[in-house]
């Protein structure tokens, strides 16, 4: 009998190949599955990983201001000429100039004066009539705790409301500062 070192093809041999090939492919077919699956996820969590620190820079920006301008209007709340000029029924200029002069101070962009009953008494710094819709909502102590944004004239502002007291709450004060629009292009580029 000679040695043949060329392989018979028998159809079982034939078959055993086909099925270790497949076996081969398929393991290689869901290695790069399993390769391409993981990449996704990182890039996945990557993506959310930046938005979240977008999200969280942005956080605290606005809550430092909104901390800031919660203790600028406390204390404009409580100078002696505006809770006299109000208690007094002073006339609305008299109120505004006021007003105008410390919102300067803190570079607010927007207040309004309200009485008691929350009716407008005086605003400054936009042109809708209807500011006082915009900015009193609900007055209450949680209001003063959260970062309060609103809309007015298709702006974004922070807001901060504190009682004006005589020693009776003779009014509330609302002021606000526009958001930095340019750093939130910022975050989202």
């Amino acid at each position: 009998m000679q040695n043949n070192p060329s392989v018979i093809w028998t159809p079982l041999f034939k078959k055993i190949f086909l099925l270790v090939v497949s076996l081969f492919s398929l393991v290689f077919l869901l290695t790069l599955l399993s390769i391409y699956q993981a990449a996704y996820n990182q890039a996945e969590r990557e993506f959310v990983a930046r938005l979240n620190v977008g999200k969280n820079v942005f956080m605290n920006e606005v809550l430092i201001a909104k901390q800031h301008l919660d203790s600028s209007v406390e204390t404009i709340a409580k100078d002696w000429a505006l809770r006299s000029a109000i208690g007094q029924g002073q006339d609305a200029e008299s109120i505004k100039s006021v007003l105008f002069n410390h919102g300067k101070r803190i570079n607010a962009d927007i207040a309004i004066v309200l009485n008691k009953e929350f009716k407008l008494m005086v605003q400054y710094g936009s042109t809708d009539a209807a500011i006082a819709q915009f900015l009193e909502p609900s007055l209450d102590a949680k209001q003063q705790e959260m970062a309060w944004i609103a809309v007015v004239d298709n702006e974004a502002y922070i807001v901060s409301a504190e009682p004006i007291k005589a020693p009776a709450t003779i009014g509330w004060l609302l002021m606000g500062k526009k958001i930095n629009l340019a750093f939130l292009r910022e975050l989202s580029g």
